[in-house]
């Protein structure tokens, strides 16, 4: 990773990536939400943009601006289209 100095921006306002499971747990989510994977582990890549497309109890159901090699269809839900501008149908 490449290493970055950033000035003007409040040491509070940047959260480290191994605080987000603790920092963020409580925060609430609605259908068409952007967000930003803040989270350096697991299978989605760190500061990934995204729209969420489903809410279950535990997940979040989000498709991702651009493909990674773990991602998934979310069971069919979503196809590749390479004729359109997001690249992703969701059905």
């Amino acid at each position: 990773m490449k290493k970055v100095i950033v000035n003007g921006i409040p040491r509070q306002a940047v959260l480290k990536p191994a605080h987000a499971v603790y920092r963020l747990q409580n925060q609430r989510f609605d259908i068409g939400d952007r967000v930003v994977m803040v989270k350096d582990s697991g299978s989605v890549p760190l500061s990934i943009k995204g729209v969420i497309i489903g809410i279950n109890a535990k997940t979040l159901d989000v498709v991702w601006d651009v493909s990674f090699m773990s991602g998934s269809t979310l069971g069919n839900r979503c196809v590749v289209c390479p004729n359109c501008s997001t690249g992703v149908i969701v059905g």
